[in-house]
């Protein structure tokens, strides 16, 4: 018999510690869901719902969320072979000059990629919204895509 377990869902800018719950966000369009777990055996994560690049105050910004989580893991003595599962980063309207999804993805990689968390699974871009979640215990993200919104 399987075990069930709590599902965390994250708003806008939010930050999680997860300890065995899953994490999840949905209506995700241009913003990035980042799940940061040890590669080792572990139940502990942090999850993130970034939504600006760039560096700000809270973890609606990338760089900032990014350093948040590894500041919560080294806190609680984890923070050891560290990959990042991340989800998001869609241009959901044809008719923006700049969509924000390509910025908001660079600056994320780049933050983990700064910090030495290499990336275990991505799915970035493209041009329809989606519903993630992440299962720390099974180093596991699910994805499921809603409809294309994107009409030029």
């Amino acid at each position: 018999m399987s075990e069930e377990r709590a599902t965390r869902w994250l708003g806008l800018g939010e930050l999680a510690v997860l300890q065995g719950q899953r994490a999840g966000v949905t209506g995700l369009g241009s913003c990035i869901a980042v799940a940061v777990m040890e590669e080792l055996p572990s139940r502990l994560a942090v999850a993130l719902h970034i939504v600006y690049p760039g560096k700000g105050p809270g973890s609606h910004y990338a760089e900032t969320a990014v350093q948040e989580a590894l500041d919560w893991l080294a806190r609680l003595g984890h923070g050891l072979q560290l990959k990042a599962w991340l989800a998001g980063a869609a241009t959901l309207f044809a008719n923006l000059s700049e969509p924000v999804g390509p910025k908001l993805a660079q600056s994320v990689l780049e933050a983990l990629a700064t910090r030495g968390i290499e990336v275990a699974e991505a799915d970035l871009g493209g041009f329809r919204a989606r519903r993630v979640t992440f299962d720390p215990l099974n180093k596991t993200m699910r994805i499921a895509y809603g409809p294309s919104l994107n009409h030029g």
